[in-house]
C-alpha cells in the first residue's frame, strides 16, 4: 500500500501540471511550453499544482479504498 502512495504522489508531480497546461492549451490552442509560460507569468507556477490534493488521492492506493475495500 505504501508503494501505491509513493507512486501517486510522484506521478501526481508530473501529471498534475501537464493536465493543467493540456486543458488550457485546448481552450487557448497555443503550444505547450507558450501556454504553461503564460500561466506561470499570469497565475504564478503554484497555480501549476491547483488539484494537485485530488490527484494524489485518487492515483493512490487511498483513494481507491472506498470503492475497491467493498468488494466491489
Amino acid at each position: 500500500m505504501a508503494c501505491a502512495a509513493v507512486s501517486g504522489v510522484a506521478s501526481s508531480l508530473v501529471g498534475c501540471p501537464a493536465e493543467l497546461v493540456m486543458i488550457h492549451q485546448q481552450k487557448s490552442g497555443g503550444s505547450l511550453v507558450a501556454v504553461a509560460k503564460d500561466i506561470i507569468q499570469n497565475d504564478g507556477a503554484r497555480t501549476l499544482y491547483r488539484g494537485w490534493v485530488r490527484m494524489v488521492t485518487s492515483r493512490s492506493q487511498g483513494g481507491r479504498v472506498g470503492v475497491w475495500g467493498g468488494g466491489v
